[in-house]
C-alpha cells in the first residue's frame, strides 16, 4: 500500500480543474480523461464519501498500479454544466439515459473515447463509441437484453406477441413492454401483445390451457414473431402445442427465454426432439456465475471500467511507442495512428481487458444447428448485462440470410417453353433457360442457395446430373420433348414425395389426385385449352357491292322502290291543284303510274327526273324520298369503304356446340398423355361430356396437322403448346395454314413446381412467387420464352391498311355492267321483234284508201 501522504501526492498531480485552458493534445502519453457526474445518479449506492471523492481515490491507485507508461490528466465536471473540450481521449459519464446520450450527441463529431454507466433499459451507445454499463438490478436483465436485441436488429419485428407464465411479474413485464415499443435510435418500435400461460399441475391441464391460449390468438393481426419468457418445465408444452397447431415453419420466429435454468445446464437438450428442419427457433438461458467479480453497484462497475481503460491506455501507448523506435521521426509523423485510429485500438485492448472481470457464463442464445442435425443445439452468441449482445451467427436463420448459400438439389426435365435444358454438340449440358429456371434462378438470389439440377435419364429411367451426357436427341439439337413429358412425372413425384430433392422445378398440370401425393407451388401460370383449326380463308368478293346491307334490307329498299311510285302517283291523281289551274287530263308526266316509278328508281340512284310535282303534296313526298335516298346513299358508300378494307372470312367455330353440331361435319381431339383427359374424366361437366365422349386420342403430331389443314379436325391443347405448333409448320412450309380459336369458358388449367408434402418451405417458396408475380416477372419472362409474333400469329387477317381497290373488289361491279347491258340487249331484240310483228300484221291488213 502506498503511504497517505505519496497518495494525496499522486491526487494532486493527476487531477486539473474542470475548466483549466490547455493546448489540444492527442498524442497517448499526456492522455485526457473527463468524469461527468451526477451526484443524484443511484445515491443509494454510495458509501459516507462522494462518487467523486471515490472515484479520485480509485483512480490514484489504479494509475500507479496499471499504468506503466505514459501519464493520464483527469478532469471533473458535473452533468449540469459539463463544457468538454475536444482533445479529450476519452470521457466517462455517471448519470441517467437522457442526459448520457445528450453528452453523446454534443461530442459526437469530435471521435472521443465514451464510457456511459447510466439507467436500466437505456439504449447503449453505438459499440464504435465506447461501453455503456445500463445498471441494472439482479433478476431484472431480460428487458435490457430484449432492448439490446431490439437495437442491434436482432429482433427487428413490426409485432411481437410475448407469451408468459407466473415467473414473469407485472413489473418486469412492462419494462419489456416498454423496450419492445421504444422508438430507439434506429429500430422503429414494435406493437406487442401479452398473454398469460396459466400454470397447472397437471401436464394435460398445462397442454389444454396453452393450446387455448395459442389457439386464441388472431394471428393476421398479430404476426408471427413470438417470446416466450417461461420456466424450463413449460417449453416442452409450449413447444409441442405450438408444433401441433403448425405454428412452427420457416416464416415464423420464437424465441423461447428460460428463466429457471441457471443450474440446470444441459437442460435445453431435451427439447431438439420437438425440433424439425426449417423451424425458427431460438433459446436464451441464463448461465450466470455467482463468482463474478462485479454483481451490481455502481461503484464498482465504474472501477471496472476505469480498471479497463488503464489498461488498454497502457498497453497502446506502448504498442505506438514501440512502433516509434522502428521508425525515423518523419516517418512516425506520417504514419501515427489517427485520433479515430486510436479509438479502435483502445476499444479493442479494453474488450480484452475486461474479459477478466466479465462472468464466465453469461446468458447464452442457441438455436438448432443447420443444416438441422436431431439432438444438437449450437450457441450463436451470449448477453453479459456489462457488455449487451454478442452474436456469433444469425439468431433466425431463415429471416437473415434464407438457405445460407447451400447447394439444393432439384429435378427437371426439357419442356420448353417451360424449361430449356440447353446442351452443346457433345450433349453436355451448358445452360438452364425457360420460365421455372428463370424462377428458380430468383428464388436462389431471394433465398441465398444454390442448386444442381437432376432429371430423367432417357436411356435407363433414372437419374442423371448436370454433368452427364444425354442420348435422346431431335434434329435441332433439343431434347426429346416427348420423351420427358411421357417418364418425368413419374420419376420425379417418388423423388420428390421421398425427400430427396428441394423442389420438382417443372411445369406441372395442377389436379386434386396430384394434390393428393405432392404439394404445388403458387402457380405459376395459367394455361387455357384452345381449338386449332385450319385458318379461315376470305370468301369470294364477286358480290362485294351487295354486302353493305343485308338481304332483307335489299328486299326493304326494292319494296320501298316498287311502292313509292304509285304512291306517288295516286297523291298526284288526287290532288284538286290541277283542276283549279286546269291541267287535269294530261297524258304525260306523273299522270303516268310508269313515269312515277322511274322517277322513284333515279332518285335511288342520285338521277333525278324529267317531271317535278307542282302541288304541295307531290312535293313532300319527293322530298321525304329523297331523305330517304340520301341516308341509304351514306350509309351504303360507309359500309363498302370498310369491306373493301376488311375482308371477309370463312365463320370458325367460337363455342362448344358450334363444335359438337353434326350438321358441320368435324371432328376432334387432344394429345393421349394430355392432363384435360383425366380432367374431364375426373370431373366430369355435363356441357363438356360430348366432347369427351367424341374425342380421338392422338399421338402423332404429322397426322393431325394434315387433317386440320384439310378442314375436317379441330386440334385441342394449351395455347403455348397450340402457337409452337404453327410455329414450327410455319418454318417447314412457309404458310400460315391454321388459326387458334379461343372458345369462352373452356377448360383452363393452373402450372406450378411441387415440393414434398412435408417439405416446411412451401409457404417460403409462395411468398417469393407471389413477389414476383405483382412486380410483374412472371409475366415478363413468360412473353420472353413464347414464341415471336410473326404473320401467322392472328387468327384473322382484319388488319386495317392503305388498301388499294383492284379488278378483284370491283368484279362485281362489272358484272352488273354486263348484266344490265344483257338486259338492255334483250329488250331491243324483244322491241325490234315486236315492231316487225306489228310491221307484218299491218301489211297483211287492207286499208281504205283515203285521198
Amino acid at each position: 500500500m502506498l503511504p497517505a501522504a505519496l497518495l494525496a501526492c499522486c491526487m494532486l498531480l493527476t487531477a486539473r480543474p474542470a475548466r483549466a485552458a490547455v493546448s489540444y493534445n492527442y498524442d497517448l502519453t499526456n492522455a485526457t480523461l473527463a468524469l461527468v457526474i451526477d451526484e443524484h445518479f443511484h445515491s443509494a449506492d454510495k458509501d459516507k464519501t462522494s462518487v467523486e471523492d471515490s472515484l479520485r481515490a480509485y483512480l490514484g491507485t489504479a494509475t500507479l498500479q496499471f499504468l506503466k507508461h505514459g501519464g493520464l490528466n483527469v478532469e471533473f465536471h458535473s452533468m449540469a454544466d459539463a463544457n468538454l473540450r475536444p482533445d479529450l481521449t476519452a470521457v466517462m459519464t455517471i448519470g441517467n439515459c437522457i442526459d448520457t446520450w445528450r453528452l453523446y450527441r454534443q461530442m459526437e463529431d469530435e471521435g472521443l473515447l465514451h464510457f456511459a454507466l447510466t439507467d436500466a433499459d437505456c439504449p447503449r451507445l453505438p459499440r464504435h463509441v465506447g461501453v455503456t454499463v445500463p445498471l441494472t438490478e439482479r433478476g431484472g436483465d431480460l428487458p435490457q437484453m430484449i432492448l439490446d436485441m431490439k437495437v442491434e436488429h436482432v429482433l427487428a419485428w413490426k409485432s411481437a406477441n410475448i407469451l408468459h407464465d407466473h415467473t414473469l411479474d407485472s413489473k418486469l413485464l412492462d419494462r419489456v413492454l416498454a423496450a419492445l415499443t421504444a422508438d430507439t435510435s434506429g429500430a422503429l418500435p414494435s406493437t406487442v401483445a401479452a398473454f398469460h400461460i396459466p400454470t397447472e399441475q397437471a401436464d394435460w391441464k398445462r397442454r389444454k390451457r396453452v393450446e387455448n391460449v395459442l389457439r386464441s390468438l388472431p394471428l393476421s393481426w398479430l404476426g408471427q414473431r413470438f417470446i416466450v419468457v417461461v420456466a424450463s418445465d413449460m417449453v416442452g408444452v409450449v413447444m409441442d402445442v405450438a408444433k401441433s397447431l403448425d405454428m412452427v415453419h420457416p416464416q415464423s420466429q420464437w424465441l423461447y427465454v428460460l428463466t429457471d435454468t441457471s443450474s440446470a445446464r444441459d437442460s435445453l437438450a431435451t427439447y431438439t426432439s420437438l425440433l424439425s428442419e426449417g423451424d425458427n427457433v431460438a433459446f436464451a438461458s441464463n448461465y450466470t456465475s455467482r463468482q463474478a467479480f462485479c454483481q451490481t453497484g455502481m461503484l464498482c462497475h465504474a472501477y471496472e471500467m476505469l480498471h479497463a481503460f488503464l489498461v488498454a491506455l497502457d498497453r497502446s501507448v506502448q504498442d505506438e511507442q514501440d512502433m516509434a523506435t522502428q521508425v525515423s521521426d518523419e516517418e512516425w509523423e506520417a504514419i501515427r495512428p489517427s485520433k479515430e485510429d486510436r479509438v479502435v485500438m483502445l476499444l479493442s485492448h479494453i474488450k480484452d481487458s475486461r474479459d477478466d472481470f466479465l462472468d464466465d457464463s453469461p446468458s447464452v442464445v442457441r438455436r438448432p444447428a443447420r443444416p438441422f442435425v436431431r439432438g444438437r443445439l449450437v450457441s450463436v452468441g451470449w448477453w453479459r448485462p456489462r457488455e449487451g449482445l454478442t452474436l456469433q451467427d444469425a439468431l433466425f436463420p431463415h429471416a437473415a440470410y434464407g438457405f445460407k448459400g447451400r447447394n439444393l438439389p432439384l429435378l427437371s426435365f426439357h419442356n420448353p417453353p417451360w424449361q430449356i435444358i440447353v446442351s452443346n454438340s457433345t450433349g453436355h449440358v451448358t445452360a438452364y433457360k425457360g420460365l421455372v429456371f428463370e424462377i428458380v434462378n430468383e428464388l436462389a438470389k431471394n433465398l441465398n442457395f444454390t442448386y444442381t439440377v437432376m432429371f430423367p435419364h432417357p436411356t435407363d429411367y433414372g437419374f442423371t446430373n448436370d454433368s452427364e451426357i444425354y442420348t435422346s436427341r431431335t434434329q435441332d439439337g433439343d431434347l426429346n420433348n416427348a420423351f420427358s413429358l411421357n417418364v418425368s412425372w413419374d420419376r420425379m413425384l417418388q423423388m420428390v414425395r421421398d425427400n430427396k430433392v428441394f423442389l420438382g422445378a417443372g411445369a406441372f398440370t395442377v389436379t386434386a389426385e396430384r394434390k393428393q401425393l405432392v404439394n404445388f407451388t403458387r402457380a405459376i401460370s395459367d394455361q387455357p385449352y384452345q381449338f386449332m383449326v385450319v385458318r379461315p380463308r376470305e370468301l369470294s368478293r364477286a358480290l362485294l357491292f351487295m354486302s353493305p346491307f343485308t338481304a332483307m334490307t335489299w328486299l326493304s329498299i326494292a319494296v320501298s322502290v316498287a311502292a313509292i311510285g304509285p304512291v306517288l302517283h295516286w297523291i298526284h291523281r288526287l290532288s284538286p291543284y290541277y283542276e283549279y289551274h286546269g291541267q287535269r287530263g294530261g297524258k304525260g308526266g306523273l299522270n303516268s303510274l310508269t313515269n312515277c316509278l322511274w322517277y322513284a328508281y333515279g332518285a335511288l340512284l342520285q338521277q333525278g327526273g324529267a317531271y317535278l310535282p307542282d302541288a304541295d303534296s307531290g312535293r313532300l313526298v319527293v322530298g321525304t324520298w329523297w331523305l330517304v335516298v340520301l341516308v341509304l346513299v351514306t350509309t351504303y358508300c360507309g359500309n363498302l369503304v370498310a369491306a373493301l378494307t376488311f375482308p371477309r372470312l370463312e365463320t370458325s367455330i367460337t363455342s362448344v356446340e358450334e363444335l359438337v353440331d353434326a350438321s358441320n361435319g368435324l371432328t376432334w381431339g387432344f394429345r393421349k398423355e394430355s392432363p384435360l383427359f383425366e380432367h374431364m374424366k375426373t370431373a366430369p361437366i355435363a356441357r363438356l361430356t360430348p366432347v369427351l365422349d367424341g374425342a380421338e386420342l392422338h399421338e402423332e403430331e404429322n397426322e393431325v396437322l394434315s387433317r386440320v389443314r384439310a378442314g375436317t379436325h379441330v386440334y385441342i391443347d394449351w395455347r403455348v403448346n397450340l402457337l409452337q405448333l404453327m410455329k414450327r409448320d410455319f418454318h417447314s412450309n412457309g404458310r400460315c395454314d391454321f388459326s387458334i380459336v379461343s372458345v369462352h369458358d373452356f377448360l383452363e388449367e393452373e402450372l406450378a413446381m411441387i415440393m414434398a408434402q412435408e417439405s416446411p418451405y412451401l409457404n417460403v417458396v409462395n411468398d417469393e412467387i407471389r413477389r414476383m408475380q405483382q412486380v410483374g416477372l412472371v409475366e415478363k419472362w413468360l412473353k420472353d420464352y413464347l414464341p415471336k409474333k410473326d404473320r401467322c400469329w392472328s387468327t384473322s387477317s382484319l388488319e386495317a391498311n392503305n388498301h388499294s381497290v383492284n379488278l378483284g373488289d370491283m368484279q362485281g361491279c362489272f358484272f352488273v355492267l354486263f348484266l344490265g347491258f344483257i338486259v338492255a340487249a334483250m329488250l331491243i331484240l324483244i322491241e325490234c321483234c315486236c315492231r316487225r310483228w306489228h310491221t307484218a300484221k299491218d301489211k297483211k291488213v287492207i286499208k281504205p284508201f283515203v285521198p
